[in-house]
């Protein structure tokens, strides 16, 4: 969707002319044909692109979910892989250590009064682990943030800093942000974050109940909404043209095909910790460990 404001151009999403340069590469068909006649398989991009028949690739998303023992997952295991730690997960003996994982920027943000305790990671995480008893527990909540590559690391983290305090700190979550760089072989604009949520609100010096409140469809569409805010002003403060949109194609009037995410119901029958986390560097026994 582009409009004329004047005589600046604003975008609801990025096009690759804006990285590569006008005119400096063939159209993502001729790039999809090309692949095919030399017998190669399309990078995931290439393929998204010639889909949707043009270049242009927005660059929103705020997606949440939960993190679900029934999933054979592990907040620890994720809180460990995320912040790019050695963690402990003492409730299933194991030790998920990431320390060679490249991660820009980490930190917890907690509410104002929260016990000191709960700013380190491997004490917050296994608290929780420890207190969510039933089998098919809900553990955290993720929500998974594209950032403007437009932006400077410095306004990265500022931004996602910015929002997290907002719209989560404040309303009494603790929250774990870890900001991630693109993959080696992917899209090199895939700035991404990643914010693991508590669910319980403080209570003393602990946690308390949960707030099913905050799992309201109504919260995350004020979430959307602000992130779209958020995103823009950074975007306005970098020099950037480009905006996004966090509402829907058909919602923007966009005659385009969205780009379907591959989610782990396609892999139905692996294992699930594999599609939550790449194997661990060192996974041991922590009763092995305690022995010395």
């Amino acid at each position: 969707m582009i409009e004329n404001a004047g005589k600046r151009e604003v975008r609801a999403y990025t096009s690759l002319r804006d990285v590569r340069g006008r005119g400096a590469a063939p159209q993502p068909r001729q790039r999809l044909a090309a692949a095919s006649r030399a017998g190669e398989a399309p990078a995931p991009l290439q393929l998204a692109l010639a889909l949707c028949g043009g270049d242009e690739v927005a660059i929103y998303r705020l997606s949440a979910s939960i993190v679900k023992r029934s999933e054979g997952r592990s907040v620890v295991a994720a809180a460990a892989y995320r912040s790019g730690t050695r963690l402990v997960d003492e409730r299933a003996g194991q030790v998920f250590d990431y320390r060679r994982k490249t991660v820009l920027h980490a930190e917890i943000l907690a509410p104002a009064g929260a016990p000191a305790w709960m700013s380190d990671r491997q004490l917050l995480w296994a608290a929780v682990e420890a207190q969510e008893r039933r089998k098919d527990a809900q553990l955290a909540r993720e929500v998974q943030l594209a950032l403007p590559h437009e932006c400077s690391p410095r306004q990265r983290i500022e931004l996602v800093r910015t929002y997290v305090l907002e719209q989560f700190v404040s309303r009494g979550m603790v929250a774990d942000i870890a900001l991630h760089p693109p993959d080696r072989d992917g899209d090199g604009r895939n700035w991404h974050a990643h914010v693991l949520l508590s669910l319980r609100s403080i209570d003393g010096d602990g946690f308390g109940p949960k707030q099913r409140d905050w799992n309201s469809d109504e919260l995350l569409m004020v979430w959307r909404s602000s992130w779209q805010d958020h995103v823009n002003a950074a975007l306005a403060r970098a020099g950037a043209s480009a905006r996004v949109d966090h509402r829907s194609l058909r919602a923007q009037g966009v005659r385009r095909v969205s780009q379907r995410k591959r989610g782990r119901r396609q892999f139905r029958g692996a294992d699930p910790r594999a599609l939550e986390i790449p194997p661990p560097i060192v996974m041991e026994r922590w009763q092995a460990t305690a022995r010395g």
